[in-house]
């Protein structure tokens, strides 16, 4: 259980959730990231990325080759990162827009929507957060399917990215 309280992510930032999510086994996801879930992960949850480096991945499967991180990545190409990642994960027709400046704590980043179906041909929406801070990616990603659990969600989403405070630099 995660609690509705300060939550360290890596040594790189933390954020304070106002309601309580369930941490999931990120093995078992093939991310890398810190992953939490309000009413399951094939519904809906948050994937916290944190200093992702020269030729990191956002996702680890065996026998698969993942798109590698650059430390000189402009905003667009994280979202071109983030959009291949996603495809290769097995995102079918992942489309990123609305890319715009955005604070990731005191850091300048950035945001963007996305919208993807699963390989079953549910379709899910999500929003990202990032910012490249000491040539390292930190990055949250909100998803759920786009019936009922993104709106269920999205404002608690927000209300994390909101607290986000950098712990190292």
């Amino acid at each position: 259980m995660i609690d509705p309280k300060p939550q360290e992510i890596g040594k790189a930032y933390q954020v304070n959730p106002t309601k309580q999510w369930n941490g999931l086994n990120k093995s078992s996801f093939q991310t890398v990231a810190e992953q939490w879930t309000k009413d399951g992960p094939l519904l809906n949850g948050m994937n916290f990325w944190h200093d992702i480096s020269k030729d990191d991945a956002l996702y680890e499967e065996r026998g698969v080759e993942y798109p590698k991180f650059r430390e000189d990545m402009r905003a667009t190409e994280v979202m071109e990162f983030f959009v291949s990642s996603g495809t290769k994960s097995g995102a079918v027709n992942i489309e990123a827009s609305n890319l715009r400046p955005a604070k990731f704590g005191n850091a300048e980043g950035f945001r963007f929507e996305y919208t993807y179906a699963t390989g079953d041909g549910l379709k899910m929406r999500g929003m990202v957060l990032a910012a490249v801070i000491d040539q390292k990616l930190q990055m949250i990603s909100y998803w759920a399917t786009d019936a009922h659990y993104y709106e269920k969600n999205a404002k608690e989403a927000e209300k994390i990215f909101e607290t986000i405070e950098l712990t190292s630099s």
